[in-house]
């Protein structure tokens, strides 16, 4: 649809939708578009668009989207608050680099108000590096990621700057993966600060409740020591995180409201946006052949043993009732893959125990790894992109991945806790070792 916008107008869109700049000059998050220029609007997200001149605007609009013209001006654009605060802080840094981390719980407007500071920061010159650590709703990565961008160009969204840097974490939420994110937030942290960033910010995500959540955002501002924290709130759902740093003097925090118009994505809208990035992701990507002895495997037990003897896998077909087609002896634990799927007894379990002095022992069906998500890497380990699990060819001893990536670039195949199916739809999380 067309749409004419008045000089003054404020033009609020429900997303999925796209505004594109047929004629006029309009601001969003503080960012001056051009005409040809497009806004994206994700899935149960709120923009509001501010109209400098009588515009000509071509706004496309997904299921349940909505548009609506507000005749008087009002304080959403770019709420007076954020102004108010913000702007001080930006316009002359302290330090160099100077850190800002944005706390807040899910939908608090997180991700616009890191796009706001980092248009701020690049019109008056500054270099922005902007670390996104949401594994699920990352802006600037693939999910079961986390990822890392540097800017000297002001956005419409985060979406739109191409990401320098990533870290697989291979999982779509933080509990039980603190360690892996915590990992890559610090490596991508010292990257920003190699590639001489004038300002970092780290947008977190919003898992805020509960004792492993309060550790891990402790943990997290701990290892950043960031300049800033700012903590976006609706009422006091911060406080317990923040008061343990009220009198540090390293670090100043500051509070301010969350946007009220700010929608929280519920859990399908959640997945459906992290599974409409995975096909955009491996859109034009084609199966990718590599032979074990040139890669090698983590995030499992397969690839990161040897083969099982020929003795000990007879003992072991014997007691398990099935043939089996390949098992692996890392030390401290112990992969079987079978010919067909079984259900085992705990005792039949506890017997392949025994014989093999293992305690950790995953029994798998051939096939199993279909759909496992990977993160790949080179050999001088940076993170290339994801890919998917085809196939893994025992007999052959070579796997089969779904990716961009060109084979022979890949040293390091790194396993995550998440399949896909053939569409790239999510189909199960798995718990403890994937393969």
């Amino acid at each position: 649809m067309r749409l004419e916008a008045k000089k003054g107008n404020i033009i609020r869109v429900k997303g999925p939708a796209s505004i594109i700049l047929r004629e006029g000059y309009i601001e969003y998050l503080g960012k001056s578009l051009r005409e040809k220029e497009r806004v994206s609007i994700p899935r149960g997200k709120v923009a509001f668009v501010n109209i400098i001149e009588n515009s000509l605007l071509e706004i496309n609009l997904g299921e349940d989207a909505e548009v609506e013209i507000l005749e008087e001006i009002e304080d959403v654009t770019v709420p007076y608050h954020w102004r108010a605060l913000i702007e001080p802080l930006i316009t002359d840094l302290k330090k160099l680099p100077t850190k800002i981390m944005i706390l807040g719980d899910v939908g608090t407007g997180k991700n616009l108000l890191a796009t706001y500071i980092t248009n701020l920061a690049v019109k008056r010159g500054y270099k922005v590096a902007i670390l996104d650590k949401d594994v699920g709703q990352s802006s600037l990565s693939a999910p079961t990621t986390i990822g890392l961008v540097i800017t000297k160009k002001a956005t419409t969204s985060l979406h739109k700057v191409k990401t320098h840097y990533a870290y697989f974490v291979g999982s779509i939420s933080p509990g039980g993966f603190v360690h892996r994110i915590l990992v890559g937030a610090k490596l991508l942290l010292e990257k920003a600060i190699s590639q001489k960033a004038d300002l970092i910010v780290v947008n977190t995500d919003g898992w805020i409740h509960g004792k492993e959540a309060r550790e891990y955002k402790w943990s997290l501002i701990d290892i950043v020591r960031p300049d800033y924290i700012i903590a976006l709130q609706s009422t006091r759902e911060l406080e317990h995180i923040l008061k343990a740093y009220e009198t540090q003097r390293w670090l100043e925090i500051i509070r301010i409201p969350s946007i009220k118009e700010s929608i929280s994505r519920d859990p399908l809208n959640r997945r459906i946006y992290r599974e409409t990035a995975y096909k955009r992701k491996l859109a034009k990507s084609r199966i990718r052949t590599l032979n074990w002895s040139k890669v090698r495997f983590k995030g499992t037990i397969f690839g990161t043993g040897f083969r099982l003897e020929r003795e000990k896998l007879k003992q072991l077909e014997k007691i398990l009732g099935v043939p089996i087609v390949y098992a692996e002896d890392a030390y401290d634990a112990l992969l079987i893959v079978t010919q067909e799927k079984v259900k085992l007894s705990e005792d039949t379990i506890e017997k392949a125990k025994r014989v093999t002095s293992r305690n950790d022992v995953l029994i798998v069906p051939k096939g199993y790894e279909k759909g496992l998500i990977v993160g790949l890497y080179d050999s001088q380990g940076s993170f290339l992109d994801i890919g998917v699990i085809s196939e893994i060819d025992y007999k052959k001893e070579v796997i089969r991945i779904l990716t961009n990536v060109e084979a022979e670039k890949i040293a390091l195949i790194y396993v995550g806790n998440l399949k896909l199916g053939e569409d790239l739809s999510e189909k199960t999380k798995i718990y403890g070792f994937p393969l």
